[in-house]
């Protein structure tokens, strides 16, 4: 199983009150993990493996994929 590390885009959200036009700054993130699945709609990574078996699975829709480096 490669081990890879996705540069990606978070949701944001605020709790205050705020002008409309007030900037949201998007954060840029980067996961990293085992391959588990990688499709058209999402990116699937686990923390822990174990033979076959995963654990920890995280899944990243591909919109907000910015990049994935193989890193293992």
């Amino acid at each position: 199983m490669k081990i890879v590390r996705i540069t990606w885009h978070d949701a944001e959200a605020d709790a205050e009150w705020a002008k409309a036009d007030d900037p949201v700054t998007v954060p840029e993130c980067e996961t990293v993990g085992f391959l588990v699945k990688k499709t058209r709609k999402e990116i699937v990574i686990a923390h822990t493996r174990s033979g076959d078996d995963v654990n920890g699975r995280f899944s990243i829709p591909r919109g907000c994929v910015v990049r994935i480096k193989e890193i293992a």
